[in-house]
């Protein structure tokens, strides 16, 4: 049986917010996520950002850099509208054993 780890939860919990906040504050910013599914062991959020882009605000600059440091993996994707940052929590599972 796997029970979600509750650490892994409250980080990508604050990884979702942060992305969010930033979502709210930077006109055409795209927000997706991958929460948790038991048939994988991450869980992610995605931010799509036009290009160019030039981030003026210390909130947001700040919740950048907090998604860069509170995550397990970060992945970079060029896609036709900029860039997409995925950031992605690992080992959202702990497995118990059946008794």
């Amino acid at each position: 049986m796997k029970m979600i780890d509750p650490t892994a939860m409250s980080r990508f919990t604050a990884l979702r917010e942060a992305a969010g906040k930033i979502d709210r504050l930077v006109p055409h910013v795209r927000l997706m996520e991958q929460p948790p599914h038991e048939s994988r062991d991450t869980a992610s959020v995605a931010l799509e950002f036009p290009t160019p882009l030039v981030v003026l605000n210390s909130t947001i600059r700040q919740a950048l850099s907090f998604l860069f440091s509170a995550c397990d993996t970060v992945q970079t994707d060029k896609t036709e509208r900029g860039i997409c940052f995925t950031f992605t929590v690992s080992k959202m599972w702990i497995k118990e054993d059946s008794e």
